[in-house]
């Protein structure tokens, strides 16, 4: 049976920089899927760009943080700081409602479903939220809904979720420099009977605005560079894995 693994570039949107790097992986086939973070300023411009040649895979990057709720403030008031309008600090957010939650996540889908004129193919969640069991039920709702796929829960998430990849390779970005040493713990942590594995990459370009809103920088650079490289080794072929897009690995 064929093993897959899917490559993801989350934060698509951010910045230019990040979104015009991820379109590049893309159109390499370098990553095979991306998240948008529908929610930071620009960020469905950016989509209305993401060339059409690139044969990848858009999901969202639910949101709860980090950028202003898209759906209307009085709406979704247990979310929102009264000062700036944008999403409460992750330290100011212990009485978010579920039911406003879903209300915004929801909002945030279909918006991004509307720019690329079909459903996003997956959702995963800024801040990890997806692996919190307390937005499990929640997440499974949206995928039972929608039929897309997710990212996994891990093991803080049980039942695992349907329509997951079997193993996530994650927390590498900013820590593994080459690709040498990005293969050595992969190939030591991909478990033999793994069918479909997803890789979390955060691979982007550095610009002026990306400084002043996130403090995670020149590690998405390193990322891109490293994606880059495997492409060109076709290290993961060698490895018997094709690179697939959620829906090709997943059969959905």
């Amino acid at each position: 049976m064929q093993r897959h693994v899917v490559i993801t570039a989350d934060d698509f949107g951010i910045s230019d920089g990040v979104s015009q790097r991820i379109a590049e992986l893309s159109i390499s086939g370098a990553v095979t899927e991306t998240s948008v973070m529908s929610c930071a300023p620009g960020a469905l411009g950016r989509l209305r760009e993401f060339p059409p040649s690139a044969n990848c895979g858009v999901g969202v990057h639910l949101q709860l943080t980090a950028g202003t709720p898209r759906t209307v403030r009085s709406h979704v008031p247990s979310l929102v700081d009264e000062a700036s309008g944008h999403f409460r600090q992750r330290s100011d957010a212990r009485d978010r409602k579920q039911s406003e939650v879903a209300h915004e996540w929801r909002s945030q889908i279909e918006a991004v479903g509307d720019v690329i004129g079909r459903t996003p193919s997956h959702i995963n969640a800024h801040h990890g939220y997806h692996r919190d069991p307390a937005y499990a039920p929640l997440i499974r709702e949206l995928v039972a809904t929608y039929g897309f796929a997710v990212r996994s829960g891990g093991v803080e998430v049980q039942p695992p979720y349907e329509n997951s990849a079997d193993y996530t390779f994650r927390a590498w970005t900013g820590r593994l420099t080459s690709p040498g040493d990005f293969l050595a713990e992969f190939d030591a942590s991909l478990p033999s009977a793994s069918q479909v594995c997803e890789i979390v990459s955060h691979p982007g370009r550095v610009d002026t605005y990306l400084s002043s809103v996130s403090s995670l920088t020149h590690g998405r650079e390193s990322d891109a560079s490293i994606l880059d490289l495997l492409n060109d080794m076709d290290a993961f072929e060698m490895r018997g894995l094709q690179r697939s897009t959620f829906a090709g690995a997943l059969g959905i």
